[in-house]
């Protein structure tokens, strides 16, 4: 079917509504393949922007939900878990220099404990609130063994002396 905005779809439908497996092509470049549910991606599909980004993943109502896999043209991408359209849950988002930051999120912006892994081999613990760098602690060359847990508050307080004195977190 082809509406008047040059949007195409192929596919299942119910009720005259897109319902099922199907393909859409948008006017403005994005494409998305796969489950719908009365008119909106529902299910797993992958998404295609016009910009060459690239979602592969489920959706709920049109929204980035559950597990996925996000790929920007500039070759980053974050895997992990989705809610309401934005990263939340655990995700890991490697940049495309290979520095990776594995770690807590929360309305699509780094909240909570996690690792930064640059591609020369450096170790940081960090934690965040809403985006903003908290604390920053160097644990290049320890043993996996001994770095702090991801679990836990953001205060840190069950962290106890293996953080020690945290890195200044504007560094």
């Amino acid at each position: 079917y082809t509406w008047a905005s040059r949007d195409r779809y192929e596919g299942y439908w119910e009720h005259g509504r897109m319902s099922g497996r199907g393909s859409k092509n948008m006017a403005h470049g994005d494409v998305y393949d796969g489950e719908w549910r009365e008119d909106k991606a529902h299910g797993w599909g992958v998404k295609i922007f016009a910009n060459l980004d690239r979602h592969e993943g489920e959706y709920k109502c049109d929204l980035r939900e559950g597990q996925g896999t996000y790929t920007w043209a500039n070759g980053d991408s974050y895997e992990g878990n989705w809610d309401n359209g934005e990263q939340a849950g655990f995700g890991r988002y490697r940049y495309g220099n290979r520095d990776a930051y594995e770690g807590y999120w929360e309305a699509g912006r780094k909240h909570g404990r996690g690792y930064f892994r640059s591609a020369d081999g450096q170790i940081f613990f960090e934690m965040w609130r809403a985006g903003q760098r908290l604390t920053r602690k160097d644990y290049t060359g320890a043993a996996e063994a001994s770095l702090p847990s991801l679990d836990g508050d953001l205060d840190g307080a069950d962290l106890g002396a293996k953080m020690g004195d945290d890195d200044d977190a504007d560094d």
